[in-house]
């Protein structure tokens, strides 16, 4: 009786409950189908939550052909679109199906959807001609709406079992990061008593979390400066959209008083936390590393400028000396002539000369950039016949170690700038390529343009600067290795003096170098268009 068969049919949905998979599914339902039908054999075309495509999922173990895949004009896709099944009782009568009467007479294809869900068909195949009754038919829709409804049951447990799996995945991950993290998370109400506080306290503070839960934020706080406290709390208070950080001292479980640093957010009216969350990390070891720090960099600075007043006295003694000596001599000579006296004169004013040079180059580097900014005029200047000039003034320095100084000219180039302050940083910069240049050398000038910038490019194949002076080369009182530029004098000023002049002019230095194939110093200065 068809009644025994929907009971079937409708026993089958709850045992499909059980199943691990959809195929399983289909495979049930194929299996009873083929019994209310009295099919001979049938298999499904099924999509999947991921896509929409159909694939061959089961099939009889008796099927004795391959079943097409299915057509977007074929019959398949029709009985989706019409949620309808479709009866061909006679092969013979249908020519899309032709190839298949070898093996069937008659098949039926039911679709598996429900409501606006589409999942696939299940096609029941005859080796006789079957006419379809009236309760055949009926149970043909049975069957679909069932598949249908079992799939659907099926995703909605397996998409809720993914969530939660999803879920207690990322508790997981919370979990291990809140009791593992070097930062304490604490949740406070607006009075500051601790209602929530991360099992990470007892790394950090040295306190068990139920010894803190329960108390007031402030009885932790080292009372040095509780004013700080309250316009701290005050201020998370009043403006509750923004985070407000602060540096705390804090007393440790073992009596130590420690520095923390702390980052504030309200969340008062925020119905799933309804508190303030401060998220406090320890930062006493980096704020001995920062004092530790700046104790080495004073120490390193107040090195340097002892190194850099004995080379600075150095190199005045030297013209002193010869001021002096040439003055003596003058005053020795008793029948000294015209000619002697301006030789003698001629000597000291060139001494004069270096030594103004000298307290030029000292006073130049105790300016900061926007007071040399204020002091540099602003003219129009033509840096390619600038340049050329410096270039024609220094190869006069290379002639003792033969070294060749080229200019790659190129158009008139144009800057906005101070012709005394890029003088000199030219001058500083073609001098230490010759001093430092091995002997026949080569230093290259190159000047080019971009849309918004000059830049001279100034390269020689001298004995370059090792990796470990290279960051430091225009610090001021900066001498490189002792060791490695031999005998050559200098107050390590030169390089300073160019980091200077290029930034007042709103320019950038970059240099490349390797030790023993020479330095690559590259000036940027902004293009006057």
């Amino acid at each position: 009786m068809i009644s025994d068969q929907i009971t079937l049919i409708n026993q089958t949905v709850l045992e499909c409950l059980k199943e691990p998979s959809e195929v399983g599914i289909v495979k049930a339902f194929t299996e009873v189908g083929l019994k209310v039908l009295q099919a001979d054999f049938g298999f499904v075309w099924l999509n999947s939550a991921e896509s929409s495509k159909l694939e061959l999922v089961y099939q009889s173990s008796n099927l004795t052909f391959k079943p097409h895949a299915p057509r977007r004009d074929g019959r398949n896709h029709k009985v989706i679109e019409s949620s309808v099944p479709d009866f061909v009782t006679s092969i013979e009568k249908t020519p899309d199906a032709h190839y298949l009467k070898k093996y069937i007479k008659s098949f039926v294809i039911i679709p598996l959807t429900r409501k606006d869900t589409v999942y696939g068909t299940m096609v029941l195949c005859f080796k006789k001609e079957e006419p379809f009754s009236n309760n055949k038919r009926t149970l043909s829709v049975a069957i679909g709406n069932n598949v249908a409804q079992a799939i659907t049951i099926k995703r909605l447990v397996s998409s809720e079992q993914e969530a939660r799996l999803d879920s207690e995945r990322h508790e997981a991950y919370f979990r291990a990061l809140i009791e593992n993290s070097y930062e304490v998370i604490i949740l406070i109400d607006e009075k500051g008593k601790i209602i929530y506080i991360s099992p990470s306290v007892y790394k950090v503070f040295g306190y068990k979390a139920e010894f803190v839960v329960g108390k007031k934020v402030g009885d932790f706080v080292y009372q040095q400066n509780p004013e700080k406290i309250v316009s701290y709390f005050e201020k998370i208070l009043k403006v509750p959209e923004q985070t407000h950080v602060v540096e705390l001292h804090y007393t440790h479980s073992d009596g130590s008083v420690c520095t923390m640093e702390s980052t504030a957010l309200n969340l008062l009216k925020n119905p799933n936390i309804k508190g303030i969350v401060l998220n406090v990390r320890d930062i006493t070891e980096q704020k001995k590393a920062v004092v530790l720090r700046e104790a080495q960099l004073l120490f390193k600075e107040e090195k340097l400028k002892n190194e850099f007043i004995a080379n600075a006295t150095h190199e005045f003694r030297t013209p002193l000396a010869i001021i002096k000596g040439n003055t003596e001599l003058g005053l020795l000579e008793k029948d000294s002539t015209v000619k002697s006296m301006r030789s003698t004169l001629k000597a000291i004013n060139i001494e004069v000369d270096h030594l103004s040079c000298l307290v030029s180059d000292m006073g130049l580097l105790t300016n900061q950039v926007k007071s040399l900014q204020s002091v540099a005029k602003r003219e129009k200047l033509n840096l390619t016949k600038l340049i050329t000039g410096v270039v024609k003034r220094v190869k006069v320095l290379a002639k003792d170690k033969k070294i060749s100084v080229n200019f790659i000219k190129n158009e008139d180039m144009f800057v906005k700038g101070d012709a005394w302050f890029l003088d000199k940083l030219f001058i500083n910069l073609l001098k230490n390529s010759i001093t430092y240049g091995k002997q026949d050398g080569l230093v290259n000038v190159d000047i080019t343009k971009t849309d918004t910038e000059v830049q001279v490019r100034i390269e020689d194949n001298g004995i370059g600067i090792s990796s470990e002076d290279l960051p430091y080369i225009f610090e001021r009182f900066y001498r490189a290795d002792k060791a490695r530029t031999g005998n050559e004098s200098g107050t390590g000023l030169g390089l300073a003096i160019v980091k200077l002049v290029v930034s007042a002019h709103g320019g950038d230095v970059q240099v490349e170098s390797s030790e023993g194939t020479g330095t690559t110093f590259v000036i940027s200065l902004p293009l006057l268009s």
